[in-house]
């Protein structure tokens, strides 16, 4: 972590919370606290590399990945990074989605043997299903109401126990279906597919295969482009809601008349839309916007500033068809100077605009201002500074 962040007037990193707040290291008096809002249960993977479901509603969800793993494939704890983990609202529409050998949730061919609580499971206990038979003709599914048109991401996790490992899945009455490998360790496969008819419909982890002796846990099914984090339902379909993160700081902490604001951050997919952090007046109209944009082609970090409604500076750098990943963005403000810095290099600039009159920016949130275009992504730090930065401390601060 760069030195210049001390210097910060308000510095947010995955670090301390409680139910309701994001806690901020800078100021240590509470005005650089984040309201937190989502009502509803949800679920991440923690420092252990286990899911783990966060109960308390309007808990903040620091979210670890990028674990070692020792010489028998297993995660090593506390190896992970963690990051704010901020999503849109889901509903996963499988009623069940553990219950994987009852029958009567998850229909399956008559010799395709189901054991319960065969093995640990991704969330570290004993409740991962254990499927094996020798023959063919193998499936496993649950019945979802499918409307035509619609996206649906379909979700599970699995491994491999000594069985055939090519594996298809198989949506029932739906032209579509799809191949996957699975291996000796625990992998959460993700495929989307898109509705051709309105009907009830068969959803297949496998689909005909023989030799099976695998195991599964977790499974999910969202009308959304891209599968989110876990979550669990015992009889019914379940929502979690949407992360929101707003009301930091204030006029003393934010400087109007120039400044820098920094985020090291991360799409979670590739989609439509904006994802932005932003200090404002509490509206769009005054605004300092830092955010993600893109679509299945593409994404860019862009920034924005807007005075009284009035676009001063748009500054952007597109990087093309890559996955998403954490970059380091800063941009600066100043009448007549400002600047967008991404991974240590200048990659646009603007000499001609306006900033704002002292005291008019007051609020830090993961909204664009408003309540509009909330942020939902990754997010390792984020910084306010009372200056203007200088290139030599922008190229430090944001250097990976």
């Amino acid at each position: 972590m760069s030195n210049l962040l001390k210097d910060a007037s308000i510095l947010l990193t995955p670090t301390g919370y409680d139910n309701g707040s994001m806690n901020a290291i800078k100021p240590t008096n509470g005005d650089g606290d984040f309201t937190f809002v989502r009502g509803s249960a949800a679920t991440r993977v923690n420092a252990q590399g286990l899911v783990e479901e966060v109960t308390d509603t309007n808990l903040p969800r620091i979210n670890y990945e990028g674990f070692s793993y020792d010489g028998n494939g297993d995660i090593i704890p506390n190896s992970g990074c963690g990051s704010w983990l901020l999503e849109r609202q889901s509903t996963n529409l499988f009623v069940r989605s553990n219950g994987l050998t009852s029958s009567g949730f998850w229909p399956r061919n008559s010799s395709l043997i189901a054991t319960v609580n065969a093995t640990i499971s991704p969330d570290g206990t004993l409740n991962a299903a254990r499927f094996v038979n020798a023959g063919g003709g193998n499936r496993l599914g649950q019945e979802v109401a499918l409307t035509s048109g619609l996206t649906y991401a379909f979700s599970f996790y699995m491994k491999n126990n000594g069985g055939n490992a090519s594996l298809e899945t198989a949506f029932d009455g739906q032209s579509a279906s799809q191949s996957y490998t699975i291996t000796n360790d625990w992998v959460r496969y993700e495929f989307t597919f898109t509705a051709t008819s309105t009907e009830t419909s068969q959803i297949r982890l496998f689909n005909g295969e023989s030799d099976i002796d695998l195991f599964a846990f977790g499974t999910q099914l969202e009308n959304q482009s891209y599968a989110t984090s876990y979550i669990p339902t015992e009889g019914a379909t379940s929502t979690r809601n949407q992360d929101i993160a707003t009301d930091s700081g204030n006029a003393t902490l934010i400087n109007s008349i120039e400044g820098t604001l920094y985020a090291e951050m991360s799409a979670l997919v590739k989609e439509n839309g904006q994802k932005i952090l932003s200090i404002s007046d509490g509206t769009s109209s005054n605004t300092v916007k830092l955010g993600i944009a893109g679509n299945n082609a593409g994404l860019k970090f862009f920034a924005d500033i807007r005075v009284g409604g009035v676009t001063q500076a748009f500054l952007n750098e597109n990087f093309g068809d890559v996955a998403p990943t954490f970059k380091k963005c800063a941009i600066k403000y100043k009448e007549n100077d400002f600047a967008l810095w991404v991974d240590g290099v200048e990659v646009a600039t603007d000499t001609s605009g306006s900033t704002f009159s002292a005291n008019t920016l007051n609020v830090l949130k993961f909204t664009r201002g408003d309540a509009g275009q909330n942020f939902f992504g990754k997010n390792k730090a984020l910084a306010v500074y009372k200056e203007a930065l200088t290139d030599v401390e922008l190229q430090c601060l944001t250097t990976p």
